[in-house]
């Protein structure tokens, strides 16, 4: 093969070697860098979130030569992506319901006591989660989303009733959360209940897409059962607490120990009367002489 140049033509055996070999067909860049892409399905009875990691552990164990590196895209980048924004969906999401319960209940006291529901169902949906062998994935996160809204009905119908009483009947926070308590348990349990039920489906299902809905179910499962059961238990307790603080404020500092000394007050005691005086004389006259 015969090539010009300025001085001629050369043949290509003059300028270059001719060998055999292999190469790319195409080069590609990313942020002015070759790189080489590798594309892998997730296999089915396995997450996204496990998966990653495994495969992350895996090359972990063959470290690449100074110069190279792992750049992980696709769905594992997009994941990581809503996981990061899910912290801001969840805070979004708390401050709505208590903005929402403000206005219902004309109070920015109360709508303290009904959201002590959700820790109370965030403990229930990651203990499921263990329980069930389950992961943190995006699935479950959008579960815990979802609880925000549900677990604070049980509260929101104790609280209410309590102040119905409290307002039409007179009673104090005691007798009003007492006789709130058996009325609204039948509609608490019955609605409890429901969403179990309703969510046992798509927990305990194991076809396509499967890995992504069961987690979101069992996290919704795992905390309305203990938000249920704890809720009966924690939130009458909060609600006397601030209903009579909010009657004493001085409550909150009674904790706090008086460190001035007080006074101490001086008593004498009255010296014995004796037997000749005047009293002993009024109280016994036979004894007197004439």
């Amino acid at each position: 093969m015969w090539i010009g140049t300025p001085r001629g033509p050369v043949t290509l055996g003059q300028v270059a070697r001719l060998a055999s070999a292999t190469s790319l067909s195409v080069i590609e860049h990313q942020q002015r860098e070759r790189k080489i892409s590798v594309w892998a399905q997730i296999a089915p009875g396995h997450d996204l979130g496990s998966g990653a990691r495994e495969f992350r552990a895996k090359l972990a164990a063959h470290p690449l030569p100074p110069g190279y590196a792992y750049l992980f895209d696709g769905m594992q980048k997009e994941q990581a992506d809503s996981q990061a924004n899910m912290g801001l969906a969840l805070a979004i999401a708390v401050i709505f319901i208590f903005i929402v319960l403000a206005s219902q209940f004309e109070s920015i006291v109360h709508p303290f006591t009904i959201m002590l529901s959700l820790p109370l169902a965030i403990v229930g949906a990651f203990a499921a989660l263990a329980a069930t062998g389950r992961t943190i994935s995006l699935g479950s996160l959008i579960g815990l989303i979802l609880l925000m809204g549900l677990v604070t009905k049980n509260a929101i119908l104790l609280v209410d009733g309590a102040l119905q009483h409290m307002r039409d009947d007179g009673d104090g926070p005691e007798d009003a959360i007492r006789k709130a308590g058996p009325r609204r348990l039948r509609p608490i349990l019955m609605t409890s209940a429901a969403m179990v039920l309703g969510m046992l489906p798509t927990a305990l299902g194991r076809g396509m897409g499967s890995e992504f809905r069961s987690p979101m179910a069992i996290a919704v499962i795992g905390g309305v059962v203990t938000s249920t059961m704890l809720t009966l238990w924690v939130v009458p307790v909060v609600f006397v607490w601030i209903e009579r603080t909010r009657r004493d404020p001085l409550r909150l500092v009674a904790w706090i120990p008086v460190w001035r000394a007080r006074p101490r007050v001086a008593t004498a005691k009255a010296p014995a009367s004796s037997v000749d005086g005047p009293e002993s004389a009024a109280r016994d006259p036979d004894s007197r002489t004439g």
